[in-house]
């Protein structure tokens, strides 16, 4: 296995110490499988908070999609992993992007029913408009 396919599998599994070692031997953090998904993507679906700061820390594009057009961040808003959402958002995750079908975090976190998130979000420059307003 390449080490790109090796840093997804260690992020899946939370393996802090192999995501670091294979940073150093040189895998890319940015490196995506068939499905599209990185090495950032799998920490946040896994609630992997600890190799989400190393790989934001090693250069991880926050913004990466996956084929769905859905980020690191929508993800985190969807399975209420509101830590990684958090630290997402404060690291400069774009909050206003859209996945294919025309969806935004904003509208993610009021699906989810998460007001927490949408002030959050709000306060880092989210766009309201397509959402119901129910938190502001």
């Amino acid at each position: 296995m390449d080490l790109d396919m090796e840093i997804i599998r260690a992020s899946v599994h939370g393996d802090v110490e192999k995501v670091k070692s294979l940073i150093k031997k040189g895998a890319n953090v940015n490196a995506k499988n068939k499905f599209g998904g990185s090495a950032l993507m799998a920490a946040v679906m896994n609630n992997h908070i600890d190799v989400v700061k190393v790989l934001i820390e090693n250069g991880a594009d926050l913004n990466v999609k996956n084929r769905l057009g859905r980020t690191p961040l929508m993800v985190a808003i969807e399975m209420k992993h509101i830590e990684i959402a958090k630290l997402l958002i404060e690291n400069g995750a774009d909050v206003n992007m859209a996945d294919i079908s025309g969806i935004t975090p904003i509208m993610v976190a009021e699906d989810y029913l998460l007001p927490e998130i949408v002030r959050l979000l709000i306060k880092h420059g989210a766009s309201t408009e397509g959402t119901r307003h129910i938190y502001e």
